[in-house]
């Protein structure tokens, strides 16, 4: 049986997210903004050596609060 991530190497696919995890934080009164939050481990698929594409998220039409990668917040130079 061929398991996703098999899957996804033999389609060509760069970059595999194992695990997602979502938050999701509706306050009293939902017109004051419902916070998600996106916890996603993602991993190469290339071989070691290989040059890596850039990782793309589409974010558009979302407010970015916050990036981390392996627990470090990211500045707003670091990332597009």
């Amino acid at each position: 049986m061929t398991t996703a991530r098999e899957s996804a190497r033999l389609s060509g696919a760069a970059w595999y997210a194992d695990h997602v995890r979502l938050t999701i934080d509706i306050p009293a009164d939902p017109t004051s903004g419902i916070r998600v939050t996106a916890e996603t481990r993602i991993e190469s698929l290339l071989d070691p050596g290989d040059d890596l594409p850039p990782l793309e998220l589409d974010g558009r039409g979302l407010v970015t609060h916050e990036v981390a990668v392996d627990g470090r917040v990211l500045g707003e130079t670091e990332y597009e």
